[in-house]
């Protein structure tokens, strides 16, 4: 039986006031030589450092942040065709908040990054 995952999701709430990205996403970590990594891969976001807390800081704080920055100001249909192709796509009836369809195993993340086979890899989920 295939192992079920938690959903990411991504709210947008964007009126002439006010500009609103919400999301849960899967965040996974990983020492690739000597770099932590930390990657979002339902966006295709990476942030490294020399440590795990470098890296992190550097895909939430800066790598992500400047993302969201630039998503937001993008026409409407821009957006969603931007992430439409990581697999988000609308929830039905609830036209604002998108969910991720497309999940990558910890074997294609090791293949993505050219990793060993024996590379741990932690995950959890984050707010955004």
């Amino acid at each position: 039986m295939e192992k079920k995952h938690p959903e990411e999701h991504i709210k947008i709430n964007r009126t002439k006031s006010e500009r609103r990205f919400q999301a849960e996403l899967r965040l996974v970590s990983f020492k690739d030589g000597e770099f932590f990594m930390n990657y979002i891969p339902s966006l295709n976001l990476t942030g490294y450092g020399d440590t795990d807390e470098e890296a992190r800081h550097m895909l939430m704080d800066i790598v992500l942040k400047d993302y969201i920055d630039n998503l937001m100001h993008l026409p409407e249909s821009d957006l969603y065709i931007e992430l439409r192709q990581y697999g988000w796509v609308r929830k039905p009836f609830l036209t604002k908040q998108l969910r991720n369809i497309q999940f990558l195993d910890t074997n294609t993340i090791k293949d993505t990054f050219n990793l060993p086979a024996e590379t741990v890899i932690e995950e959890k989920y984050v707010t955004a």
